[in-house]
């Protein structure tokens, strides 16, 4: 039935390109892993060798090392890359199934003529539309598998298709790996490399129970466990990395890889019990969650190693993509652009980069200095809060030097007013600029668009 159901997209595309010949790259490849910590992927501060292929990749590209996700949560991260919009624009707020109301990167190229791919381990509502090619390997499309089984599968998959590509076909591709997630697992010979000491404790990385006994505090969580889970999780990023490898060599083999617009990114982090000892990534609005890694890479236009440090945001990747295809023009205008023209002057501009949690949380970092502000200070709409009768605290106003204290430990709210100020006057800005939440009875009990109308009105 698959089978028959490729042959027939086949065919569908084949008669679509024939008639509308798109114009611009050929080749057009954007892959992105899930729920990766941004110091795993940088050469310079990791202490393992998780990323060895991807070293490679980035020695050819231009790598943005301070992207801020706008929500550190699958769907909505995914949806603002794909789109090029905040979450409060596109609609997908959760993880909860919807699908972003703006065209995607798929929609797009589709459109141009391209045939599209998408294959996805998680959150495969977002590839509803614009896709000639779907494959998703979610829990609710295979009924078992870790999520390093589903990644294999799906590499599998694609290697398979890659091989049967006509010559002169435009294809986008958009690949998702979901390996790099909890419940935690220990890959060989990985995880041996990173962790060779024989470990004496009882804690299990891939328990649920466990993690959420550390992070509610019933369970003890010593030195020695710290080493024990984050090598475990570290080997997850290994083994994604050697799966990204083998989707490049693939590429290679069949002629794509070496004229192809390739790009890499992250959706979000992981906290690993840095604040709160919370380990997921839903709950948190610090940059061990928020903080990803971008690189683009279009032989003969993007600056090969070349590092932009300022802090962006994912949401500017989609109108990257279309330009550095040189296939169509980026139709939205507003929060987005392409960040090609920094690429190739290397000017590293320092604007408002602004992320939510929900809408009751949201925030602004600008000249290395960062503004939370709280609507609910005992947040639970996360995994593993939900439903367990605990919260996740924080405080209603939150302000640090990223500079000074890049772990973000010393809450300075109440200390700067000038610069707490100025920062909240330009999240309230953002916030205020168009519809924050869907219907006039939430906007009235909203606490976060309640404290901005009432500064605006001072």
């Amino acid at each position: 039935m698959r089978s028959a159901h490729r042959s027939a997209l086949a065919l569908a595309c084949s008669c679509f390109t024939a008639c509308h010949q798109p114009q611009g790259a050929e080749t057009v490849v954007v892959v992105t892993w899930d729920t990766v910590r941004t110091e795993l992927l940088l050469g310079t501060e990791r202490t393992w060798d998780t990323t060895p292929n991807l070293d490679d990749f980035f020695d050819d590209a231009t790598v943005f090392p301070r992207m801020l996700t706008p929500r550190g949560l699958t769907g909505p991260a995914l949806s603002s890359m794909l789109t090029g919009a905040y979450p409060h624009k596109h609609g997908v707020r959760d993880n909860r199934g919807d699908a972003p109301r703006f065209p995607t990167l798929m929609d797009r190229f589709q459109d141009a003529g391209y045939t599209t791919w998408a294959y996805s381990a998680n959150m495969c509502q977002i590839i509803a539309s614009g896709v000639d090619r779907t494959e998703c390997t979610s829990p609710a499309e295979i009924d078992s598998g870790s999520r390093q089984e589903r990644d294999v599968i799906l590499v599998d998959r694609l290697v398979d298709d890659l091989a049967g590509l006509r010559d002169g076909q435009h294809l986008f591709l958009w690949l998702h790996l979901a390996h790099p997630h909890d419940p935690y697992e220990l890959v060989e010979p990985w995880y041996s490399e990173f962790h060779p000491q024989s470990y004496q404790g009882d804690l299990d990385p891939g328990s649920a129970n466990d993690v959420r006994g550390v992070t509610f505090s019933t369970l003890e969580y010593s030195e020695q466990d710290r080493d024990h889970m984050e090598a475990a999780y570290a080997s997850q990023i290994r083994e994604t990395d050697q799966l990204t490898a083998r989707v490049f060599s693939e590429l290679d083999k069949v002629g794509r890889y070496e004229d192809a617009v390739v790009v890499f990114g992250v959706d979000h982090g992981e906290e690993l019990a840095d604040h709160n000892r919370y380990f997921a990534h839903g709950c948190s609005p610090y940059n061990s969650v928020l903080n990803v890694v971008y690189a683009f890479r279009a032989p003969g236009v993007t600056p090969a190693g070349v590092w932009l440090e300022s802090w962006r945001s994912p949401v500017d990747v989609a109108p990257t993509v279309v330009e550095l295809a040189n296939a169509f023009e980026w139709q939205e205008g507003g929060e987005s652009r392409s960040l090609l023209s920094a690429m190739t002057s290397t000017e590293d501009a320092d604007e408002p980069v602004f992320f939510e949690r929900g809408v009751h949380t949201a925030g602004v970092v600008w000249h290395e200095a960062k503004y939370i502000y709280s609507g609910e200070t005992e947040f639970d709409d996360c995994h593993p809060y939900s439903g367990s009768g605990h919260t996740y605290p924080t405080e209603q106003e939150e302000l640090y030097d990223l500079v000074m204290d890049p772990d973000e430990l010393s809450n300075l709210a109440g200390q700067d007013l000038a610069l707490q100020g100025e920062l909240r006057s330009k999240l309230c800005d953002w916030v205020l600029e168009s519809a924050w939440v869907s219907t006039g009875q939430q906007m009235a009990d909203n606490a976060l668009v309640i404290m901005c109308m009432s500064d605006a009105a001072r």
